[in-house]
């Protein structure tokens, strides 16, 4: 008995320090792997989990779905268990190169614990990975995806120095994908800038130009007298709506109706109810007279929508005999 060797509680302190150092390890490795695009989470205490590691130092791997399924052994029916048998994530895969194959003298079998074949690596790995295997390069094939038991739905992870030319394609694929996506990001940022100013210089210039035209109007209005012209007033003792007085001398109604209480004729407003359905004013020789003192001195008020700005700035006031001309 004094040849058996007992552990010490120390050994033991020793190898659970170990293991917790292990796990940290892993831990970090996995997180690493992920980054790099293979997510290995799932499958930590399989084999395939401990090659986490070994990737995460650098070791070329790709994944790839496997082809044939529908083909060979992939989801077997088993009498025993009674339900369809699927490969587990992890597991062991073997791959078999088979250079006598009718279809393709590249082809590489998969098969899962040695009597199940599950198909054969995809045309465009096969054809990559047959002449390193065929070399005696390293390869080791895992489980990535069991899958549902269709068609393309499992896949496998290779590791090994047999897949670095896939693993390098990835590689610049990755880096390419990455300048395409920055480049892209930049031109966006740039195009977002540039609508963002466009909006900007959009509403500046339309505040400018409701500045100018606001100046204009004032400028119109306090120093461009009216150009005079001549009515032909209606008959005295006529009752004649306020409308009318408005089409002769081209004002407002509310002009209008000032201008008939300054010549001591208020408009009467007829009302049917609570609706009024019109304002009539009865002529007078004074009504006349204020009627051809407004036409020979017009007092002439533009407003903003009668001014267009263009290249040169341009005053329009409606043209009295302009056919077209409709008083919104």
């Amino acid at each position: 008995m004094d040849d058996i060797y007992e552990p010490t509680l120390e050994d033991q302190y020793d190898e659970f320090c170990l293991d917790q150092e292990y796990e940290r390890e892993l831990a970090s490795a996995i997180a690493k792997v992920r980054e790099h695009g293979l997510d290995l989470q799932g499958v930590r205490y399989t084999p395939l989990g401990r090659e986490a590691i070994e990737i995460a130092n650098g070791q070329p791997w790709c994944q790839t779905e496997l082809a044939g399924l529908q083909f060979y052994d992939y989801a077997v029916w088993d009498e025993d268990l009674g339900r369809h048998v699927l490969p587990q994530p992890g597991d062991y895969l073997n791959l078999v190169r088979a250079p006598d194959n009718e279809y393709d003298k590249n082809a590489v079998e998969v098969w899962w614990r040695n009597v199940v074949r599950l198909g054969h690596l995809p045309r465009a790995v096969a054809k990559v990975v047959a002449e390193p295997l065929d070399r005696g390069e390293h390869c080791v094939a895992f489980v990535g995806d069991g899958g549902t038991g269709e068609a393309w739905t499992a896949k496998a992870v290779l590791i090994g120095e047999a897949v670095r030319e896939l693993h390098e394609r990835r590689i610049r694929h990755a880096i390419d994908d990455g300048i395409r996506q920055h480049i892209w990001r930049e031109r966006d940022n740039e195009n977002r800038l540039r609508a963002i100013g466009w909006l900007n210089g959009k509403r500046f210039r339309e505040e400018q130009e409701a500045d100018r035209k606001r100046r204009l109007v004032q400028a119109v209005n306090a120093l461009l007298p009216g150009e005079p012209f001549e009515i032909e007033p209606p008959a005295v003792g006529a009752c004649i709506e306020l409308f009318a007085i408005e089409t002769l001398l081209d004002v407002s109604r509310s002009t209008a109706a000032r201008i008939c209480q300054r010549a001591a004729c208020p408009p009467e407003v007829d009302r049917r109810g609570w609706y009024a359905t019109g304002s009539f004013v009865v002529v007078t020789p004074r009504l006349q007279q204020a009627l051809r003192d407004w036409a020979a001195h017009p007092i002439r008020r533009i407003t903003h929508e009668d001014v267009r700005l263009g290249s040169d700035s341009i005053v329009a006031p409606p043209n009295r005999d302009d056919p077209d001309d409709i008083p919104f």
